[in-house]
């Protein structure tokens, strides 16, 4: 949660308008395969967003810094499971 407070307005614009995980709300409406939304507190409002097309930003260079501390949060957070 703390590595998304640290994008920048422009990324934390895109993620407002992300889409809603409809498995998360409805379980039988989504694929059965998918694993699933992510919930983001974003702006002190709670989220639950689709992880497959919530979490797509347009790449632009000012963003370059803020999307590698982005995946080396994750990478982190998925190798502390191993």
């Amino acid at each position: 949660m703390d590595r998304i407070i640290a994008l920048p307005d422009t990324m934390i614009k895109e993620l407002k308008k992300g889409q809603q995980c409809k498995r998360m709300i409805h379980p039988d409406s989504c694929n059965s395969k998918c694993q699933m939304g992510v919930n983001l507190l974003i702006g002190g409002e709670m989220k639950v967003l689709c992880r497959y097309s919530a979490l797509f930003f347009l790449i632009e260079a000012k963003k370059y810094e803020a999307l590698k501390g982005l995946i080396e949060s994750e990478m982190k957070e998925r190798l502390k499971s191993v």
